[in-house]
């Protein structure tokens, strides 16, 4: 999630993909959203077990001093940021209207949730409320940085597993968990459906826990572990990938339509993970989507990323100066956009309210480029005066 410069311009690029993706499955305007962006926090992670597989392979880990390095460089890349805009919203908050409804359920979530915000554990707020019979659900300033909570788990357990194991452990280890943790998915949701109702509740875990993103970490060490020249074909493999994913799409769309169960059109079938628990049909393979479109995701994703690393025509697509740009910046740009986005839908609700629904198109246009550049200009600013300027001072 976060947006260290890569030495191969093209990683920014694919990064910039991935926040882009976050950001238009959070799009204030609904016209535009695209609810099959959750798989952008997919390629999130795979491109972290990527890079920061490739950092502690440069590392003596057994030396004190390049460990301590280490998580130094992590602390200061995630955390400056991360307090600001902890800081800011909740300072913001007390000035804000409390009688607009996710006002009040920003400054219940920071006031019930503020330990696990700040103790990197706010992916398992759902899971400790939830035994407490407290509200679970987290509100749109803060309900992004679950993901945060994952990144920083992962962070710091991967260089005591790279200190304790040997590298072929670890290549084996890797395979098994991608195969397993799809597997582990099923059967959480099988088992906890005869244990608990509240479905929402289990889909959120099945989206936010550690345990359950794994395979996504994993299939970046596994390219980072992987000598890529000693992979045959490819290109062959992501062709076969992209059709399997097309053929899952029609046969999701086909099904939706006939079964009248998935709303979201624009998902193309591939809507969060949540809703793959919440909607529950009579249909097998609509119920199970969980179990097979977010390995085929991740290994789509994976191999897009070796092509890029491999250079050629997809290289040069994420070599794309804007991606570039957008990438370097994509932590500020995550960070920012929830909390932007529902002040942005507020403002679209009380547009709509006060003009003519024939104005409706104009007035989403004008909302959505306001949007980004309100957006673009933020995160451009943290990144320059919050981001950069924190990473080299506290770095030195």
């Amino acid at each position: 999630m976060t947006s260290t410069p890569s030495v191969n311009p093209a990683i920014d690029g694919v990064r910039g993909c991935a926040v882009l993706l976050v950001v238009l499955f959070h799009f204030p305007v609904t016209e535009f959203t695209a609810n099959f962006g959750w798989a952008g926090v997919n390629l999130f992670f795979i491109l972290s077990g990527y890079l920061i597989t490739n950092a502690l392979k440069n590392l003596k880990l057994k030396d004190s001093l390049q460990s301590r390095r280490f998580y130094q460089n992590r602390a200061t890349r995630i955390l400056p940021l991360y307090l600001v805009y902890l800081f800011v919203s909740s300072f913001s908050l007390i000035f804000s209207d409390r009688s607009i409804p996710f006002v009040l359920d920003a400054i219940h979530d920071y006031k019930s949730n503020f330990l696990y915000l700040m103790s990197g554990i706010f992916n398992l707020q759902n899971v400790i409320n939830f035994s407490l019979s407290r509200q679970y659900n987290s509100s749109y300033y803060y309900g992004h940085l679950w993901t945060l909570s994952v990144e920083i788990q992962f962070y710091l357990l991967s260089p005591l597993l790279f200190f304790k194991l040997k590298p072929l452990t670890i290549k084996n280890g890797i395979v098994v968990l991608i195969i397993l943790i799809p597997l582990l998915r099923l059967a959480f949701v099988q088992l906890g459906s005869l244990l608990i109702t509240d479905r929402f509740f289990l889909g959120s875990v099945l989206y936010e826990n550690t345990v359950f993103q794994i395979d996504a970490f994993c299939c970046g060490i596994w390219l980072a572990m992987t000598n890529l020249n000693t992979i045959p074909n490819t290109r062959k493999l992501l062709a076969i990938l992209c059709t399997l994913l097309v053929v899952t799409l029609i046969l999701h769309s086909i099904l939706s339509d006939r079964l009248k169960t998935i709303d979201n059109v624009n998902a193309l079938g591939f809507d969060a993970p949540i809703y793959h628990v919440l909607r529950d049909t009579d249909n097998i393979i609509l119920n199970n989507r969980y179990l097979y479109t977010i390995p085929l995701l991740n290994f789509m994703f994976t191999f897009i990323i070796l092509q890029t690393l491999k250079g050629g025509f997809i290289y040069r697509i994420f070599k794309n100066r804007i991606l570039v740009r957008i990438g370097r910046i994509s932590y500020s740009i995550y960070i920012i956009h929830l909390c932007l986005t529902v002040w942005f839908q507020y403002i679209d609700q009380l547009l709509s309210e006060r003009f003519q629904a024939s104005t409706k198109l104009l007035t989403s246009i004008s909302l959505s480029v306001g949007y980004i550049f309100v957006l673009y200009g933020a995160a451009l600013v943290s990144y320059k005066y919050i981001e950069r300027k924190f990473h080299v001072s506290l770095i030195r």
